[in-house]
């Protein structure tokens, strides 16, 4: 057993538990005396990460990109250039970069450790 609950007074449940492998079957059963009702789930690749950033003006040295997943790996890109790549431990991440002339196109990419990622393009201001 995860996790239990019990409905609030409009019928919502939360249930907390961790972080559980892809694949897994997890089985919810809810109960109101003697009626039951079971339900199953299949854990997919976890959730399609999204990424926010601040825009850098030519003398920024730094980046900031948040997400809404705490893993992976950030890479800012000028062309087929790495000006910085570091991996993800938290939803906010600091990238460091030489400045960057106005006007260059940057992209920010975050891979997941199962594939999944999000691109940004950005423009030196």
């Amino acid at each position: 057993m995860l996790a239990t609950a019990k409905a609030s007074s409009t019928g919502r449940v939360t249930l907390r538990f961790t972080r559980q492998p892809v694949n897994t079957t997890l089985s919810l059963t809810s109960q109101s005396g003697t009626f039951r009702h079971a339900q199953t789930v299949k854990v997919t690749t976890g959730p399609t990460p999204t990424l926010a950033t601040t825009i850098p003006s030519s003398a920024s040295k730094t980046l900031k990109a948040t997400s809404n997943v705490a893993y992976g790996t950030l890479t800012l890109t000028r062309g087929s250039t790495v000006l910085a790549k570091k991996t993800v431990t938290s939803t906010s991440t600091t990238l460091s970069f030489t400045p960057q002339k106005k006007g260059t196109k940057l992209t920010l990419r975050l891979v997941t450790p199962k594939g999944r990622s999000v691109t940004k393009t950005i423009y030196v201001r």
